[in-house]
């Protein structure tokens, strides 16, 4: 992998739910990986229309109330500003499928579509593929520990710049 000669868009998402099909996109968090550094940061709240409540235990993990996302822009715009935010990158996401198939999802009805993405970067697979038995298992907070990086989870735009920090560690194994 050459770091310096390509664009990654390290994301992720906090949702409502675990289901793709049930739950919504409730914050997304993006930041722009450029000759090796952070260059560019993505992030808000997104208010999914038809979300009628947040469950508690969403509230407890993520300190996102409910409340919060009244006010936010709408799923469709903030996923046709992420499209833009992504373009001519290659997507790192940890735990790639989770994340991506909320994207899809929510992208297919809303009309944005980000099949070019399909092919990114897993750092749960990258860390099980360069560390192998040398962690207990490929949790964010187990990597931070073993790469000395500082995390506070559940908040989109964090977890994306701690899996970049990560992205970039494991790459340089």
């Amino acid at each position: 992998m050459d770091i310096f000669n390509n664009k990654y868009v390290v994301l992720d998402l906090e949702t409502s739910g675990l289901n793709k099909n049930y739950d919504y996109i409730i914050e997304v968090g993006a930041v722009k990986i450029e000759n090796g550094e952070i260059s560019e940061r993505f992030s808000t709240l997104v208010n999914t229309t038809q979300m009628r409540e947040l469950p508690k235990e969403i509230e407890v993990l993520t300190g996102i109330k409910f409340a919060d996302l009244q006010s936010a822009p709408s799923i469709d715009s903030v996923l046709r500003e992420l499209y833009g935010f992504m373009k001519g990158c290659t997507l790192v996401v940890h735990n790639l499928p989770f994340d991506y198939a909320f994207l899809q999802n929510w992208g297919f009805w809303c009309g944005v579509h980000f099949d070019e993405f399909s092919d990114g970067i897993d750092t749960v697979k990258l860390a099980q593929e360069k560390l192998g038995d040398k962690v207990l298992n490929f949790k964010l907070p187990t990597l931070t520990n073993y790469f000395n990086i500082e995390f506070t989870n559940h908040r989109a735009l964090h977890d994306a710049e701690t899996t970049a920090k990560i992205f970039l560690e494991l790459i340089q194994l």
